[in-house]
């Protein structure tokens, strides 16, 4: 019999804890709390630059309390924005003391970024597993846009628990402000802080969200910078010949991206960069179970980088934002292109804990998008495939499983989805009805080197 180790409704197994990387902590009611993530998945390890960002998410103090250099010291604000309750874990340099920084930093819907002339950076997120929401599948889509997809922006996330007393403290101080600032109770966010405020009532963490009996279990996701994208809010529509959307458009259509690959334009360069990540989201999303990608103001970002061409290489560079964080500054965009590099748009996904938990509300499988799709990259096709072929084992399915704290049946949802997909995919490639020209070496190249299929 395999020992365990209990987490609330979940257990780990020895196979599963030695897939993780594990740090902890002491919160100030000497409380452990930990911090982690796998090292490996399948035969995929974890890069450098992906490891460097887990590892900050880790040396992150909810507290303020270390005096160790590497240690990033931080104090919560609540999240009363959006529908989901969370923290936004907000630097904290100067040590100000948990009273001030509520009342400067945490004083309105949004965290103060700019104090007294002092700067207050959000580092990250936590959120935990709520009614539809299940906050590990920031985890998958973190590490599946690194292991099987081309062009996605997912920002990384780790496990996290924290010490039930100190979150109960943190829901107080939220229903407070949103009593302080009148924010209408008919808004969402409201209905679940008071949610999360009468599952807090009970003694010990409720079920659904227990690590042990003293903390609960949620993620931190790093906080990174993107524009929101509510051109494609909307999503693709079921139909791809009543699509208005141009860029939904082009992933749809029988016409290639690029029309001659002798005479590139630069509006084909930049369409099949965003393309590219579309079909990737698309394809990912179906796969996971996405239920809230698409909606009024939807959650699709896009990042916007500088993109230059030079002997037959591509380089890119992160570009700057405005103060209104919609635009890129003017003055930059004049002397980028003076030197000849091109604006595109690299899609992100910031928000994904609508997925996994429920296979019936699967948005794009109601939309039929794999089926229609005839465009999609030629990285991302073949190590689908390879994905899907690994999931034809026992032992590669429990480590995945066991990767992600998954319960068996949605690990058995995504393996379903997977198959379903890879057949899809894979006829239509056969039959030509898709192709898998969305390859920016195809740009470098100026050849398309044609479908491989199998």
């Amino acid at each position: 019999m395999k020992t365990q180790f209990i987490l609330g409704s979940l257990f780990m197994t020895l196979s599963a804890f030695a897939q993780m990387h594990s740090v902890e902590r002491l919160s100030p009611n000497q409380i452990k709390e930990s911090c982690f993530y796998p090292e490996t998945v399948l035969n995929f390890t974890i890069d450098v630059k992906q490891k460097k960002n887990l590892v900050k998410l880790c040396s992150i103090d909810a507290y303020s309390a270390s005096t160790d250099p590497d240690v990033k010291n931080t104090l919560m604000c609540p999240k009363l924005t959006s529908s989901s309750p969370g923290l936004y874990l907000i630097e904290n340099e100067n040590r100000l003391s948990s009273a001030d920084f509520k009342q400067k930093v945490c004083a309105t819907r949004r965290p103060q970024k700019l104090v007294d002339g002092e700067d207050f950076k959000k580092l990250a997120k936590f959120k935990t597993s709520l009614g539809y929401t299940k906050a590990h599948s920031s985890i998958i889509y973190n590490y599946l846009s690194k292991m099987i997809f081309e062009n996605l922006t997912v920002p990384e996330a780790v496990f996290r628990s924290l010490d039930y007393i100190e979150q109960k403290k943190e829901v107080v101080f939220a229903l407070t402000q949103i009593e302080k600032l009148k924010i209408p109770k008919t808004q969402i966010i409201v209905d679940s802080w008071v949610w999360l405020s009468q599952l807090y009532k009970s003694q010990k963490p409720p079920t659904d969200l227990k690590y042990n009996d003293q903390t609960i279990l949620g993620i931190l996701i790093k906080d990174i910078k993107a524009i929101q994208y509510v051109e494609m809010a909307a999503g693709p529509t079921i139909d791809s010949k009543q699509e208005k959307n141009l860029s939904y458009q082009k992933v749809f259509s029988e016409k290639n991206i690029i029309q001659d690959y002798a005479r590139i334009q630069k509006t084909e360069i930049q369409a099949l960069i965003e393309s590219q990540g579309l079909a990737d989201m698309l394809v990912i999303d179906t796969l996971l179970s996405q239920r809230d990608r698409y909606g009024s103001y939807g959650n699709i970002h896009y990042i916007p980088e500088w993109l230059k061409i030079e002997n037959n290489e591509m380089t890119y560079e992160k570009a700057t934002l405005d103060d209104s964080k919609n635009h890129v500054i003017s003055t930059e965009v004049t002397a980028k292109q003076a030197q000849g590099y091109l604006l595109v748009k690299k899609i992100a996904l910031l928000d994904n804990d609508g997925a996994i938990k429920n296979a019936n509300e699967n948005s794009n499988k109601k939309r039929n998008v794999v089926a229609r799709l005839n465009h999609l990259s030629q990285k991302t096709y073949t190590r689908l495939m390879k994905f899907n072929e690994q999931l034809k084992n026992a032992a590669n399915i429990e480590n995945f499983k066991n990767a992600f704290l998954l319960k068996d049946t949605e690990m058995a949802t995504i393996h379903t989805n997977l198959a379903e997909i890879t057949a899809i995919l894979k006829n239509n490639c056969k039959t030509g009805f898709l192709k898998l020209d969305l390859n920016t070496a195809d740009i470098t190249n100026q050849k398309m080197n044609g479908n491989i299929c199998e």
